[in-house]
């Protein structure tokens, strides 16, 4: 059990991703919406305050600094 701990942590460890401007992310592509429900979600578009900054990620895996705080 220990040996797969001291694995995961190295495998984790040995990941190497590009860091990357966060104004350089393209947003992911989202589906058409279908049912009423998600139309008017979409309609709707909530507004997201960010209270504590997280890294933005792209389709490559490449991460950023993180997301400066925002007051909606």
């Amino acid at each position: 059990m220990r040996v797969l701990g001291i694995l995961a942590v190295v495998a984790i460890t040995s990941i190497r991703a590009a860091l990357i401007d966060r104004d350089m992310v393209q947003p992911v592509a989202q589906p058409e919406p279908k049912p009423d429900v998600e139309k008017a979600a979409v309609k709707f578009n909530p507004s997201l305050a960010v209270k504590a900054g997280y890294p933005v990620v792209n389709a490559a895996g490449d991460t950023s600094a993180g997301l400066k705080e925002t007051a909606c």
